[in-house]
């Protein structure tokens, strides 16, 4: 593998040592390169999508809170590719004990108005954004259901018509907000932890409404967890930098739940059965239920 890859990434020619650190649910593969005592990440994407490209542009072209990037293009045989600097503080998640909550909604803040730049240079929709969103939203449901009936008799029980009444009835509250060009996945996984917070697998951004844009952060929230309170000042600090006047939205919990069941449901459950991760597909739909047992309205837990 290694061979294949200097072949397309001259950069590699000068590395000591080139190691594979996949984890989590990700959807590229992530090496770690050791050159001349310096430390990089490599990220090489599974598809072949161009737009990748563009959007590193976009986050150099605006001065975006991002790690320092070596190179980045389009190989001919392996994808999109990315070197940066390799972070040794780690993601939020990891160090999220070891900072005060004011710290986390200054440094957040500071990160939501930066990409608020991005936001106001590159916003563009059409009319039939909602339309389109909502369909595609249920149609990744129906796929994870099926997932959920092929796997049912080694899976929990789970009440997926629960699920998509309330998927349904939470994501007509977004019917006319403006969906925003942005991180579409900011979490504090995909924060390395710095003077200030800089963002990582950005790669991906696109139009999406700022909630969701926050989904899977709410994960702690809806579970109460020990990170929850912090998770809170992050997203916080987040609006806060991009819109502030969404904090004030009476609706914004309902928004907010529904991100939440796209990030624990569709998503997250939805990834692992398509991936054969049985056990941890378990977990996670014992954890849902584990959040609907709290109340009957699920807005209302947060």
């Amino acid at each position: 593998m290694l061979d294949s890859l200097k072949k397309e990434i001259k950069f590699l020619d000068k590395c000591s040592k080139v190691e594979l650190i996949n984890k989590g649910l990700s959807y590229a593969k992530v090496f770690k390169l050791y050159q001349d005592n310096k430390k990089y990440i490599l990220k090489i994407y599974k598809d072949n999508n161009l737009g990748r490209k563009s959007v590193t542009d976009k986050y150099i072209e605006t001065n975006q809170p991002i790690p320092n990037i070596l190179e980045y293009g389009q190989t001919e045989n392996l994808g999109y590719y990315i070197i940066m600097d390799y972070m040794d503080n780690g993601t939020l998640e990891e160090v999220y004990d070891n900072l005060i909550q004011e710290d986390i909604f200054n440094k957040a803040g500071k990160l939501g108005e930066k990409q608020k730049i991005l936001i106001e240079k590159y916003t563009n929709i059409n009319d039939n954004f909602f339309t389109e969103f909502k369909k595609a939203e249920l149609k990744k449901y129906n796929q994870t259901v099926e997932l959920i009936e092929k796997y049912k008799k080694i899976l929990p029980n789970i009440d997926v018509e629960k699920i998509k009444n309330d998927m349904e009835r939470l994501i007509e509250y977004f019917k006319d907000d403006i969906p925003l060009y942005m991180h579409w996945d900011l979490k504090a996984d995909n924060i390395m932890v710095s003077d200030e917070f800089l963002m990582i697998d950005y790669e991906n951004s696109a139009l999406i409404y700022l909630p969701i844009a926050l989904r899977c952060e709410i994960y702690h929230i809806m579970n109460n967890d020990e990170k929850a309170n912090k998770s809170k000042q992050f997203i916080e600090g987040i609006i806060t930098g991009i819109d502030k006047k969404q904090l004030d939205d009476k609706n914004l919990n309902k928004k907010l739940a529904y991100a939440y069941l796209k990030s624990s449901f569709v998503y997250i459950v939805g990834y692992l059965l398509a991936n054969n991760r049985i056990e941890e597909a378990k977990e996670q739909i014992n954890k849902i239920n584990d959040v609907y047992l709290k109340g009957e309205e699920i807005e209302k837990l947060l």
